[in-house]
């Protein structure tokens, strides 16, 4: 995972150095998630809507929304983003570094999550305004509350979600 940060981090600060694209602005996209956790083989498929406005090409800010249904599933999410990107006329390069809540709902119990999100993109400009988007994303890491049942919750329990995904974004 680690490998995979600064690996986007490298690509982000090469191609800062070339052909520019980065106009500020808002942009609004949505896109499907694979998702897994770290405590059992549950897979869960989030749809998540977000939006954002990018300041320069170094300062962009991004709210997120999501979730995903079945018998465990991840009830809802909400994610505010730190972002920085980088672009050329071919792509783009991006991080996100923010904070999370999520609700998880399984067979199992009940989670509650709150805190640490982070996560790296590339984008591919499809036009002016369009552009697809793969991502890794860690939606949450630390430590968050466990129902059992209605009566019996555990705190501080470890959990770990990671993400990958494929979005599509509108730049206005």
């Amino acid at each position: 995972m680690k490998k995979v940060l600064v690996a986007a981090l490298a690509l982000s600060a090469v191609s800062a150095f070339a052909d520019t694209q980065s106009n500020s602005g808002f942009y609004v996209g949505g896109g499907i998630s694979n998702t897994n956790n770290d405590w059992n083989s549950v897979t869960f498929k989030p749809v998540e809507l977000f939006g954002g406005y990018k300041l320069n090409p170094f300062v962009g800010g991004e709210i997120r929304v999501g979730g995903s249904g079945g018998t465990d599933k991840i009830s809802n999410f909400e994610s505010v983003y730190y972002r920085t990107e980088s672009a050329n006329s071919v792509g783009k390069t991006y991080l996100l570094v923010g904070y999370t809540h999520l609700d998880l709902e399984t067979t199992g119990g009940n989670f509650n999550f709150n805190g640490f999100s982070y996560g790296a993109g590339v984008g591919f400009i499809i036009n002016d305004q369009f552009n697809l988007n793969l991502e890794y994303k860690v939606l949450a890491d630390g430590k968050g509350t466990y129902y059992k049942d209605k009566f019996t919750s555990f705190d501080d329990k470890k959990m770990m979600l990671n993400s990958v995904s494929a979005t599509v974004d509108y730049r206005f």
